[in-house]
C-alpha cells in the first residue's frame, strides 16, 4: 500500500484529468521498455522485462505429459529390478526435476542441499531413491559438484563424482604393496616382456588358488623372467659400451649425464632432506613430517598488521552445527506477523498484501487472458502445436514468473515477459514410434540437439486500463494504482482479436465505459505489440 498525503493524491488525481501524468507521460503513454532473452540458461525459454520501475522474469519448461514419465518410472523400475544388490548402478540423464531445500520425510536419501522449491517430478525422483534404499550407495560418494561453467549439451551443466568402492582382484588383479621404485626398463625386448607378462599370470593365479601346481608354475615363469631380463641387459649394455667407444657414442654420455642430473631433482626421487637445524633426514616418517612443518610455517606464519579482538561471548556451549532456515519457515513468520508491528533491524514493517493472494491474483488474470475456457477453447497460445501423438503424448507447458521490483502493472509486464520468453523457447524434436496395436503406448525419442522454435504469432499483451476518476490511464505506476476506482485489463493479439478480459477494483462499469476501454485497447495494444517485436528482435541479435 502506498501512503500518499491528500495534497499528493489531488496531485495525480488532478494531473491525470489535464493529460499530465506526475513522471511527464500521457495517459495513454508507455513507460520506458528493455528486454532481455535467455536470462535462465536451465529454461527451455526465459526472458527479463524492465517496464519503468517494475522488472519481472519469465521462464518455460516444457517437458511430455504424465503417462510417458509414469511409462519412463515402469521402465526404469523393471531394469534396475533385475540387477543384483551386489552391484552399482550408475544412472546418468537429466531426470527434470526439482528436489527442493526442504527434506521432511525424505532424509534418508536428501541431504536438503537442493534448490528452491520442489515440484512433482522431484517428487518422483525422491520417492524411487526411497523405494529402492539408495541410502548405502550414497555413503560412497564422498563428493558430488556441477561445474558451472561447463555445458555438456544444452542446458546441461556437467557433474563431477567422487566415489570409493571395493573393486574385486579378478578385476585389476594384485599388487605386492609396498613402496615402488622405479625401474630402468629401455634395454626390454619382446623376449623380456613375454616372459614378465607370463609371471604376472601366474602370480595372479596363486593367489587365488595356493596350490602346489601353481606355487611350482609361478617358480618355474619367475627363474624365465630373471634368466630373460639378464640376457636382454648383458646384451643392451655390451652393445652400449660397443658404441661409446666412437666417436658417436661421445654424445649419448653427455645425454645420459643430463638425463642422471634431471632424475635427482624428480621429487618422486627425494631420498634425503634437511631440517630446521641442518640435519641430515633419510626416514620417510621424518622427511614428510619435515614438509608438513615446512608447509605450516608457510601458510600459517603471523604476519604484522591490526589484531582482531574476537567476540568471546559465543561460549562453547553454543559451537554445533546451525541447519539452514528454510523458506517455508520465513512464509510462516511472515504470516504471524501483524502489519506495522515487530520490525526489523531496518525499521521495515510488513505491510501491504500478502504475497500468496497477489501471486494468486496475478494466475487467474494471467489464466484468463491467455489459456481461454478450462476446454481451452479461445486459447490465445495455439495448444496444439503441443501435441505428439493426437490423443496419447503431448508436451506439458509450465510457466513461471517471478517479480523482482513493482512500481505498478504488474500483470501487463508479465504478459510481455511470457511472450518474450514463449519466442525464446525450443521445444525438442521428437521421433516417435508407433507399435502396430493402437493401444499400445507409442514410443518416442527426445533429441537433445535439435530444437523447434514455440510459435508465438497469435500470443497476446494485456493491456491494463486503470480508471482515476473519469479518465482512465495505461502502465499505471503505484502511487496511480493507489488512486483507481477500478480497471480493465484486455488481451489482444497482433490480428486485433481479444482473447481475454479480466476485472478488478470495487466500483461497477457502466458497459458503454467497458466497450469504449476495449476499442482503447485494442488501438493501444498494436503500438506497444511492434515497440516488443522490436525489443525482442534486438535482444536476440545480442545473442
Amino acid at each position: 500500500m502506498v501512503g500518499l498525503s491528500e495534497g499528493e493524491k489531488h496531485f495525480i488525481r488532478g494531473g491525470i484529468a489535464q493529460d499530465i501524468r506526475t513522471d511527464g507521460r500521457r495517459r495513454l503513454q508507455f513507460r520506458a521498455l528493455s528486454v532481455e532473452t535467455g536470462v535462465i540458461p536451465q529454461a527451455n525459454g526465459s526472458a527479463r522485462v524492465r517496464l519503468g520501475g517494475t522488472e519481472v522474469i519469465a521462464s518455460v519448461k516444457v517437458g511430455l505429459s504424465e503417462s510417458i514419465k509414469s511409462q519412463f518410472w515402469e521402465d526404469l523400475d523393471s531394469m534396475v529390478s533385475v540387477i543384483p544388490i551386489s552391484e552399482k548402478l550408475f544412472i546418468g540423464g537429466d531426470l527434470n526435476g526439482h528436489v527442493g531445500t526442504f527434506n521432511v520425510g525424505f532424509e534418508r536419501v536428501h541431504e536438503g542441499f537442493g534448490y528452491d522449491s520442489r515440484n512433482q517430478e522431484g517428487e518422483d525422483i525422491l520417492n524411487w531413491a526411497l523405494a529402492y534404499d539408495l541410502r548405502e550407495d550414497r555413503r560412497a560418494c564422498l563428493d558430488c559438484r556441477v561445474i558451472p561453467g561447463e555445458c555438456v549439451v544444452t542446458q546441461h551443466k556437467l557433474v563431477v563424482a567422487d566415489f570409493r568402492f571395493r573393486v574385486a582382484s579378478e578385476v585389476f588383479g594384485v599388487s605386492r604393496g609396498g613402496k615402488q621404485e622405479a625401474k630402468d626398463t629401455w634395454w626390454w625386448n619382446d623376449e623380456v616382456q613375454r616372459a614378465i607378462k607370463e609371471k604376472k599370470e601366474c602370480f595372479k593365479c596363486l593367489h587365488l588358488d595356493k596350490s602346489a601346481t601353481n606355487i611350482e608354475g609361478y617358480k618355474i615363469a619367475k627363474r624365465a623372467a630373471k634368466q630373460a631380463m639378464s640376457v636382454a641387459k648383458g646384451q643392451a649394455y655390451d652393445n652400449l659400451y660397443q658404441r661409446l667407444g666412437t666417436k658417436e657414442g661421445e654424445k649419448d654420455i653427455y645425454r645420459m649425464a643430463r638425463i642422471r642430473e634431471q632424475k635427482t631433482r624428480d621429487i618422486n626421487q627425494i631420498k634425503y632432506i634437511k631440517d630446521g637445524v641442518d640435519r641430515l633426514l633419510v626416514r620417510d616418517d621424518e622427511i614428510k613430517d619435515r614438509w608438513r612443518e615446512y608447509f605450516d610455517k608457510l601458510f600459517n606464519r603471523e604476519e604484522e598488521g591490526p589484531i582482531l579482538e574476537l567476540d568471546d561471548s559465543f561460549d562453547d556451549n553454543n559451537r554445533r552445527f546451525v541447519r539452514r532456515i528454510q523458506e517455508t519457515e520465513i512464509e510462516e513468520a511472515l504470516k504471524r506477523m501483524k502489519s506495522g508491528k515487530a520490525m526489523g533491524l531496518d525499521g521495515i514493517p510488513i505491510e501491504g498484501r500478502g504475497s500468496e493472494e497477489l501471486s494468486a491474483e496475478l494466475s487467474v488474470a494471467l489464466q484468463r487472458c491467455l489459456l481461454g475456457g478450462k476446454s481451452g477453447a479461445g486459447a490465445a497460445i495455439d495448444l496444439s502445436s503441443l501435441i505428439v501423438v493426437d490423443g496419447k503424448v503431448c508436451w506439458d507447458l509450465y510457466i513461471d514468473g517471478l517479480v523482482i521490483s513493482s512500481n505498478g502493472n504488474l500483470l501487463d509486464a508479465l504478459a510481455a515477459a511470457i511472450k518474450v520468453a514463449l519466442s525464446d523457447t525450443g521445444i525438442p524434436k521428437v521421433t516417435v514410434s508407433v507399435s502396430t496395436a493402437s493401444d499400445d503406448e507409442p514410443e518416442v525419442d527426445v533429441s537433445d540437439e535439435e530444437f523447434l522454435q514455440f510459435d508465438t504469432s497469435s500470443v497476446p499483451v494485456i493491456i491494463t486500463l486503470t480508471k482515476v476518476g473519469q479518465q482512465y490511464i495505461v502502465d499505471a505506476t503505484s502511487e496511480e494504482e493507489s488512486q483507481m476506482s477500478s480497471a480493465v485489463s484486455v488481451s489482444v493479439n497482433r490480428h486485433g482479436h481479444i482473447c481475454g478480459l479480466t476485472k478488478r477494483g470495487g466500483a461497477g462499469l457502466d458497459p458503454t465505459v467497458i466497450f469504449d476501454m476495449i476499442s482503447v485497447a485494442k488501438h493501444v495494444s498494436q503500438q506497444f505489440i511492434t515497440l516488443l517485436d522490436s525489443e525482442i528482435a534486438a535482444a536476440q541479435a545480442e545473442e
